[in-house]
């Protein structure tokens, strides 16, 4: 995790505080939001089989010459992990490696060799050249697979090379365009731009009640720390719910920040806004915008603030040194 403290306000550093809303019995239907948001397809964490992560072998030989190549202070990556005061000892630029690579698994212009490799824009840069840094990605030879680690682990199915290349390289031998860096791409864009019409939508008394009556706060998805054994539950009833995010925040005080979540394969940016919900207690609420609908979607809940900083890095790590999104 960052090596920086991160302040408790407003959303505890260790959440020990889970609402659990108490959907109120009655008989009479109430309307709910016509969301097409799966909420249990939403993750912090990639797909399995597009990440880094026990799935594509990296040399340590590989991440030493990239954070020799560039200028990025990986040391101050957030991990998410509470270590409790204690040295994370978490590789920051693999945990980037992990993230980037799977917002980028599954593009179909980045294939070479008939699909065997794969390149990517690790959305780095050359310190020295100031070109933008590619890796390559090919399918294990067969007679590595069987090679052991020291954990006794055979290695994954696919290998990234332990070499960088610029666009010249990448374009003169195997005659393809490169790819964008992910937030140069029309998607990324897209998502991100997406915060003015939620904050409009927001900010419109009349909508911003009609959401929050609407949603089915109850089915609503719970994005908390699932190793945090230490829990002090919050009842609320669904009613005294909806009253104090109304009664106790002023929509137009709140910032929306913008955070990744992995809805199956495809990477999506979400705008959470903190809000109060008791004395001293607080939550993120995200929410992406549906453009057939005109209307702005609640697609969680979330508890942890480190898992939400470990996710608002990854729209960019630049803004990282200065943000104070959450102070």
């Amino acid at each position: 995790s960052s090596k920086q403290n991160h302040q408790l306000s407003p959303i505890r550093q260790n959440m020990k505080i889970k609402p659990t809303i108490k959907k109120k019995k009655s008989k009479a239907s109430s309307k709910k939001s016509k969301s097409r948001v799966n909420a249990t397809q939403l993750s912090y964490e990639p797909p399995r089989q597009n990440r880094v992560q026990n799935n594509i072998y990296t040399s340590r030989e590989l991440t030493q010459i990239l954070k020799d190549k560039t200028n990025h202070n990986f040391e101050n990556v957030e991990c998410g992990a509470d270590h409790k005061d204690t040295e994370c000892k978490h590789d920051g630029l693999y945990l980037y490696l992990d993230t980037v690579i799977a917002m980028q698994f599954n593009n179909k212009e980045n294939q070479l060799n008939y699909g065997k490799s794969k390149v990517f824009n690790s959305g780095l840069v050359n310190d020295t050249t100031k070109e933008d840094i590619y890796l390559i990605i090919d399918e294990t030879k067969e007679e590595n697979i069987t090679t052991k680690n020291q954990n006794n682990r055979k290695r994954p199915l696919l290998s990234m090379r332990n070499e960088i290349y610029n666009e010249t390289a990448i374009t003169s031998t195997y005659t393809i365009k490169p790819p964008f860096r992910v937030s140069n791409s029309v998607i990324f864009k897209e998502n991100l731009t997406q915060y003015e019409m939620i904050a409009i939508f927001l900010n419109n008394s009349k909508s911003y009640n009609a959401l929050t009556d609407t949603t089915n706060w109850s089915k609503m998805r719970v994005f908390t720390r699932v190793d945090n054994i230490r829990r002090r539950p919050l009842l609320i009833k669904k009613p005294e719910f909806i009253k104090d995010i109304k009664s106790k925040n002023n929509m137009n005080e709140l910032t929306l920040i913008p955070i990744l979540i992995f809805n199956k394969d495809n990477y999506e940016i979400h705008h959470v806004i903190i809000v109060e919900i008791d004395d001293g207690i607080n939550i993120g609420l995200s929410f992406i915008y549906d453009e057939e609908t005109n209307k702005a979607i609640v697609t969680g809940i979330h508890l942890d603030q480190m898992l939400l900083i470990r996710q608002h890095q990854w729209i960019s790590l630049d803004h990282m040194s200065e943000c104070k999104c959450f102070a």
